[in-house]
């Protein structure tokens, strides 16, 4: 019959849709591989920033580990994560206007051991280091996850006052 196919002319295709081509698919597999190595390069990064960061702040609980009077600290049963930070802030202390530190002396302590108080530990720092300005001291017992007291000190070890956790 004219006019008429039989389905052997038409190569499977429907009636008057042109066949796809072969290399569609290619488009999409470039596009991929482009955002994952965008994605590879992003993760480099961010992972260099990190590993720096932490290498950042080992050393200065190395640092602080090792500061002048650390030693003194552990005799009065500070235990060896103790750490004296030079650390400029400014601390609100009771109902006073705020005061300029210049060092942050973290006193930790095991539980069931003895406990210095934040006048001990100020009292022997100030007597091992003679200190330049004004000093936090802070305890806290392991485990308790509680600052058992945080106090702020003039240079001589005399307390200035209470500072909220």
């Amino acid at each position: 019959m004219p006019g008429v196919m039989s389905t052997g002319e038409t190569g499977g295709a429907a009636k008057g849709a042109a066949p796809l081509p072969r290399r569609a698919g290619v488009g999409c597999f470039v596009w991929g591989l482009g955002a994952s190595a965008v994605g590879v390069v992003l993760l480099v990064v961010a992972g260099a920033f990190i590993v720096r960061g932490a290498r950042l702040e080992r050393d200065m609980v190395r640092r602080g580990a090792s500061a002048p009077g650390t030693e003194e600290l552990r005799g009065l049963g500070c235990d060896p994560g103790t750490t004296v930070m030079e650390s400029r802030q400014s601390w609100a202390i009771d109902a006073a206007p705020p005061t300029e530190t210049s060092v942050f002396i973290a006193c930790l302590a095991t539980e069931g051991k003895m406990v210095p108080t934040c006048d001990d530990v100020a009292h022997e720092y100030a007597r091992a280091v003679h200190p330049v300005g004004k000093f936090v001291a802070q305890v806290r017992v392991v485990r308790r996850f509680k600052i058992e007291c945080q106090r702020a000190y003039r240079e001589d070890g005399t307390a200035i006052g209470d500072i909220a956790p």
